[in-house]
C-alpha cells in the first residue's frame, strides 16, 4: 500500500489566516491585557505553534523564539503603561510567528515531495523485478527470480518501516541501494558480458572508467543481495575470500591507473569484478557473466 503524502502535511490555511487576523486586531483589542493574553496563546498554544514544534525545522523554531523576544518586550512595556511599545511589539511578535510559520511548511512541502518520491523509486523497482521475472524464466532461471525477488520485497517492507518511523531518508537510500542492485541483476541476467564487448571506447581512460563504474554496481549487488546471507557461517566461510581477492584485485587496478597503465588496470578491474560475480553465484543467487 502507498504512503498518502497528505498524511504527513499539516492543515495550515486557516492558522495563516489566524494569524493574519491578530496581526490586524492587535492594535483594536479592548485591552493590553487582552492582546497579550491572545498573542501568547498564539506563540504557545495555538494550532500554529503546534505545527512549528512538529516540524522541527530550526529556522521555523528560531523564528518562534523571535516573536517570544518581541512577546516579552510588550509584556514589560504594558507594565510600564508604555501602550505605544506594547503594540509595536506584539505586532513584531505576530509577525515573526507567521514567518516562522511559513517556514515550518516549507519543510512540509520538501517533506511532501520526497515521501513521493519515495513511491516513485518503489513503483521503479517493482518493474524492474517484474522484468527480472520474465527474463530469468525464459532463460530458465526461475530459482534466481525467485531469490532475488524474496530479498527485494524484504528490502521495500524494511524501507515502509522506517517511512512509517519518520526515517525517510534512510529509506530512500535503502529503495536508492535496492534499486541499483535489481537493475544491474537484470541488465547482468539480459545481456550478460555481451554488452561489455560491444561498446566502443574512445581510449583505455575511458574503458576504465566503465569497468570502475562496473565494478562498483556489482559490489552494490552484494551489499543489497547478500546482506542477510552473509550472517551465515556457512555462506559467508565461501563468499568472503572471493570479495577479499576481489578487493585486492580493485585495488591493484587503481594502483595501475594512478601509473596511468590504464590498459592493464581495466583487465585487473574485469578480474577483480568476476571475482564478485562467483562471490554472488557462491551464495545461492544466479547472474552470468
Amino acid at each position: 500500500m502507498k504512503a498518502n503524502p497528505m498524511k504527513y502535511r499539516r492543515t495550515r490555511p486557516y492558522i495563516l489566516l489566524v494569524i493574519l487576523l491578530l496581526c490586524s486586531a492587535s492594535l483594536s483589542a479592548a485591552t493590553a491585557d487582552g492582546r497579550l493574553e491572545s498573542v501568547e496563546k498564539l506563540l504557545e498554544k495555538s494550532s500554529a505553534a503546534q505545527q512549528i514544534e512538529a516540524s522541527s525545522n530550526p529556522e521555523a523554531l528560531a523564528g518562534r523564539e523571535q516573536a517570544r523576544f518581541h512577546f516579552e518586550k510588550a509584556r514589560r512595556a504594558n507594565l510600564k503603561g508604555d501602550k505605544q511599545t506594547t503594540n509595536d511589539q506584539l505586532l513584531l511578535a505576530t509577525k515573526a510567528m507567521l514567518q516562522a510559520v511559513r517556514m515550518a511548511d516549507q519543510k512540509d512541502v520538501v517533506l511532501g515531495k520526497k515521501i513521493t518520491d519515495f513511491e516513485s523509486r518503489k513503483d521503479a523497482i517493482m518493474a524492474l523485478l517484474e522484468a527480472h521475472e520474465r527474463i530469468t524464466q525464459d532463460a530458465g532461471k526461475a530459482v534466481a527470480g525467485k531469490e532475488l525477488q524474496r530479498l527485494v520485497e524484504s528490502n521495500l517492507a524494511r524501507a515502509n518501516a522506517l517511512l512509517d518511523e519518520d526515517r525517510v531518508d534512510e529509506g530512500r537510500r535503502l529503495l536508492d541501494e535496492t534499486y541499483t542492485a535489481t537493475k544491474i541483476a537484470v541488465d547482468s541476467t539480459r545481456d550478460g558480458q555481451t554488452l561489455v564487448r560491444s561498446l566502443n571506447f574512445a581510449n583505455k581512460h575511458e574503458e576504465y572508467t566503465y569497468e570502475l563504474d562496473r565494478n562498483n554496481t556489482h559490489l552494490m549487488l552484494v551489499r543489497v543481495l547478500l546482506g542477510e546471507k552473509m550472517k551465515a557461517d556457512r555462506i559467508k566461510s565461501r563468499v568472503q575470500p572471493l570479495l577479499d581477492e576481489a578487493d585486492v584485485l580493485r585495488s591493484r587496478a587503481e594502483q595501475q591507473a594512478g601509473k596511468g597503465d590504464y590498459e592493464n588496470a581495466v583487465t585487473t578491474l574485469e578480474e577483480s569484478t568476476r571475482q564478485v560475480t562467483r562471490a554472488i553465484r557462491m551464495a545461492g543467487i544466479y547472474i552470468p557473466g
